[in-house]
Parts: C-alpha cells; sequence; structure tokens
C-alpha cells in the first residue's frame, strides 16, 4: 500500500531582512498620513531610533560608507544649526527643525545604501509596501479632496488656511504637501517598470497618482508630473543631453516669466473687445492666474520673484556667515520660498560650502552605486529636486527625499518568481514548494 510523501521545503528568511523591518517603520511613518494623530515626540524618537539603526548597520557592509555617512550628518546639522539659530527659530523647535531637516539627508544615503546592499528578496518586499502604501493614500486623500480641495497643497506646510483642521485630515488618511511632491518623484520608477520591465499593471499606478496631483492644485507639482509622464512617449535621452536642454529651456522661461504678466494684460485688453463669449472666458481665467495665483498659489509670479531676490539681497549684503535676524521684524528680509536662496541668505558662504560637500557625497557615491538606466531615471528625479529646492522650501518634506533616493529600490533585479508568495504544487508524491 503506497503512502504520501510530504515534502515541505523550509522558508528561509533573508539574512538582511531587519533592514526591511527598519525600512518599514519609516515608510509608514513618512507616507501613510494617519500615523500623524500619535503624538508628534513619539514620531520623533522612534524616526530618529531607527535612522540610528540603519547607521549602524552601515558598519556590517561598508565601514567606509559609515564614517562618510557620519561626516556627511555632521556637516548637515552644522548647517542646520546655523540655519535655525539664523532665521528659522522663529518658525520652529530646534528639536522639531533638526530631525526633519536632518532625516533629509538621512533618507539620501540610507536610499543609496538599501540598493546597493540589499538583497532582490528585500527590495521586492519594499517595492510592494511602497505600492500599497501610495495606493491606500491616494484613493484616501482623493476622498477627502471632495470636502476640503486645497487639503494636499496646504496640510504639513505650516498654512493658516487650514488651522485647527489637521488632526480631521490625518484621520482621514490625507497626503500632506510633502507626500503629494513625494509622489510626483516616484513617477519616474513606476513609468520605468512600465516601460523599461513591459509591466503594464503600473500604468493604474501612474494614473492614480496623476490624477491626485492634478486634484492637489499643486501647480508646480503638476508640471513635474506632465514632465515625467513624457517618459512613457519618449525614452530618456541621456542624462548629459538633456541638462544642456534643460538648461536652455529654463533660461528661456526665465526671460519670459518676467514678461509674461504685461504680455498677458496686453492680450486680456485686446480680447474683451472680442465678441467670442468662450474666448473672453479663458483669457480672463489665464489673466486671472498671471495676476493673482502663482505657481505656488501665492501672490503674483512677480511676488515670487520679489521674494527670491529679497533672499538673494540679503546674502549679497552678508555673505560670509549669512543674516542673523534678531527680532519678528527683521523676517521680512528674507523670502522665505526658496529652499536654496533662503539658506544662502541665513547662512552665507559657509553653508553653501558644506552644502556642496555633502551633495558632492552624495553624488560620488550615487555614480558608484548606480548604473544603467536606473540611474539614468534617478537623475532625472534629482534634476527636478534641485530645482523644486529653488523655487520652494523643502526642509519640511523629507518624504519628498524619500521617495527620490529610496526610488532604486523599487527596479530590483527581479527573478521569474515572486518571493512576496509561496507557489504550491501538487504532484503524485503531494510536494509542497516554495519559489525563491
Amino acid at each position: 500500500m503506497g503512502h504520501t510523501v510530504i515534502k515541505i521545503q523550509k522558508y528561509q528568511i533573508p539574512k538582511d531582512y531587519y533592514l526591511f523591518i527598519l525600512a518599514t517603520i519609516l515608510l509608514v511613518i513618512e507616507m501613510l498620513p494617519i500615523i500623524n494623530i500619535m503624538p508628534p515626540l513619539i514620531i520623533s524618537a522612534v524616526k530618529l531610533f531607527t535612522i540610528v539603526l540603519f547607521f549602524v548597520s552601515f558598519l556590517f557592509y561598508n565601514s567606509t560608507l559609515f564614517i562618510v555617512t557620519i561626516v556627511l550628518m555632521f556637516f548637515s546639522c552644522v548647517i542646520n544649526i546655523i540655519a535655525y539659530y539664523h532665521c528659522y527659530k522663529y518658525y520652529s523647535s530646534f528639536v522639531s527643525f533638526m530631525i526633519k531637516s536632518s532625516s533629509c539627508w538621512a533618507y539620501m544615503m540610507i536610499g543609496l545604501f538599501l540598493y546597493k546592499y540589499c538583497s532582490d528578496q528585500v527590495k521586492v518586499r519594499i517595492k510592494a509596501l511602497t505600492l500599497l502604501l501610495v495606493v491606500i493614500t491616494v484613493i484616501t486623500s482623493v476622498i477627502s479632496l471632495k470636502s476640503t480641495p486645497t487639503a494636499l497643497r496646504e496640510l504639513g506646510n505650516g498654512s493658516l488656511n487650514i488651522k485647527g483642521m489637521e488632526r480631521s485630515l490625518y484621520r482621514r488618511n490625507t497626503a500632506t504637501f510633502g507626500i503629494a511632491y513625494g509622489y510626483v518623484f516616484l513617477l519616474p520608477y513606476f513609468i520605468a517598470l512600465v516601460r523599461e520591465k513591459k509591466n503594464v499593471k503600473y500604468l493604474l499606478v501612474v494614473a492614480l497618482i496623476e490624477f491626485c496631483i492634478i486634484k492637489s492644485q499643486i501647480t508646480t507639482a503638476i508640471i513635474f508630473s506632465l514632465c515625467f509622464l513624457l517618459f512613457l512617449i519618449i525614452k530618456p535621452p541621456s542624462f548629459k543631453k538633456f541638462l544642456i536642454v534643460f538648461l536652455i529651456v529654463l533660461a528661456f522661461f526665465g526671460i519670459i516669466s518676467q514678461m509674461i504678466q504685461p504680455l498677458v494684460e496686453l492680450i486680456y485688453r485686446i480680447v474683451q473687445e472680442s465678441d467670442n463669449a468662450i474666448l473672453k472666458l479663458r483669457v480672463s481665467q489665464i489673466y486671472m492666474l498671471v495676476s493673482s495665483h502663482n505657481l505656488a498659489g501665492t501672490g503674483t509670479i512677480e511676488g515670487r520673484f520679489d521674494l527670491y531676490f529679497k533672499s538673494i539681497e540679503t546674502f549679497i549684503k552678508y555673505p560670509f556667515l549669512g543674516y542673523k535676524i534678531t527680532s519678528e521684524v527683521d523676517l521680512l528680509s528674507m523670502g522665505m520660498h526658496s529652499q536654496i536662496f533662503d539658506l544662502a541668505a541665513s547662512t552665507g558662504v559657509t553653508g553653501l560650502f558644506l552644502l556642496l560637500i555633502c551633495f558632492s557625497i552624495i553624488v560620488r557615491y550615487s555614480s558608484t552605486f548606480l548604473s544603467g538606466l536606473i540611474k539614468r531615471y534617478w537623475c532625472y528625479s534629482v534634476l527636478f529636486l534641485v530645482l523644486l529646492n529653488f523655487i520652494n522650501p523643502t526642509y519640511y518634506s523629507s518624504p519628498i527625499y524619500l521617495c527620490v533616493f529610496w526610488g532604486p529600490c523599487l527596479l530590483p533585479n527581479e527573478k521569474r518568481e515572486s518571493i512576496l508568495f509561496r507557489n504550491f504544487h501538487l504532484d503524485n508524491s503531494f510536494v509542497v514548494r516554495k519559489s525563491l
């Protein structure tokens, strides 16, 4: 009489699975808004402790990377301390500012570390978790926008328009300003999965993110996302060629931006004499956008440039250590609408020099750890991140940096069989088999 044999292969947990646990903690904290109903002190403590554990793990893989990371964090802390006592102390507590701003730099190194040293098993799990958090938060945010249309553009960036509503919006898992921009910087990686990996199902994810960004009413985010969507149609050119074209277009845009308001006013006056009601309506809408609503949703375009120049003028007057604000009246000496310009005004050449050192460390290790198409998509993402730092403050938006620098983990060298699920195969000997 025959016997049925059951063979069960032992399921082995990857040796670096603890990295996935640490990554999960940070992803949930940064990408799941409902977490913010917890006390901020607890969230900050957990985030800081998790980042420290990540840095300690660097020692087991690359001791040089650990030392370089400590140097980078030291320089970034020096920049942040100068900036805080010269300017940002009027906007935030010291602990909150240091944790939020330092975590941006920490996420850069952690993201590169995860891509270089994590197994494909852990990368696939990170991708699955990221996808889950994005889909859930996009859906809940779009639902929330029905009752509060400006929630995404104002939540998490200190806006007074929703003061008192924050906790209610967080309970509905509404994405913050930083998370919304984070989604924009995830687009190149999801598009790469569609274009390079021929994984068409991610088109739905791209569509969901784009729909959410459009509903968010964050004009700059919409423009950035539309630029990234071009990669669905055309193959991304080499980064050097693109950079040359980008700089030319940027210079052209800078010139046009100075001429656009008087030009639109002229067209508006001419069209008012027309009998075409639809044409008059559309031109009036454009006129209102230019004259009273800029790319970021505050003031005129000319007013936004005035804020930039205000910080630049302060930097020119106090070039070495920056300008130290001594009263709330002095806040008018800085525009507070550009991370780069405001940092220059508050820390001077000293801060910019340290900033250049930190950024050169990131560039050096990214060129070593990343390669091929993954590096190309990453370069585009970083380029737009740098541009965002010129036109917006980003220190309170650590989800942006997480998405940019953890994005390459969405593109692992996946094996044909998924490690996320066990496959069960029945034959004469009833073998239970798991995919590796």
